[in-house]
């Protein structure tokens, strides 16, 4: 019998969750005050949707998202992209003040409802003044507002 390695998708997949759990601010799983639900790139209600016109696959919707993250402010931080995969994004924030980094990870779920899960945390201490926090908002409503996106159960 053969010995076989996990695929890098499914360590993805594990490394996503381990970290997503162990981190403050994540939609997985976690506190109610760091909660927020995951994202999905095919709202039900919406019109494009509705009238499949515009249902996006995972691909488009993984460009559009790094497309918004290069594009959009939060708060002033730089923004790089890390790592990239088929479904998997890991991206960078620096504070301009100081060069604090913070983490941002998102993983495309391929499941049904075309669902976004995200880790944003900071790497130093714990209490981020609410940037992580913010800068999740900031870059759903970017997602909305370009690409229609939505909260999931929001």
């Amino acid at each position: 019998m053969a010995f076989c390695l996990p695929s890098d998708d499914l360590l993805t997949f594990i490394t996503f969750r381990i970290i997503a759990f162990l981190f403050s601010y994540y939609s997985c799983t976690g506190q109610a005050q760091a909660y927020a639900p995951p994202w999905t790139f095919n709202p039900p209600e919406s019109i494009r949707v509705l009238k499949q016109t515009g249902v996006y696959d995972v691909a488009t919707a993984k460009d559009q998202l790094v497309d918004i993250i290069k594009t959009t402010d939060c708060d002033g931080f730089t923004a790089e992209i890390t790592e990239e995969y088929d479904d998997y994004v890991r991206a960078t924030y620096t504070s301009p003040t100081f060069g604090f980094v913070d983490d941002v990870e998102f993983w495309f779920t391929r499941d049904d409802r075309s669902t976004v899960e995200y880790s944003s945390r900071s790497r130093t201490g714990k209490d981020d003044g609410g940037k992580n926090r913010n800068r999740i908002r900031t870059l759903r409503k970017a997602l909305t507002a370009k690409y229609d996106w939505a909260s999931v159960g929001f």
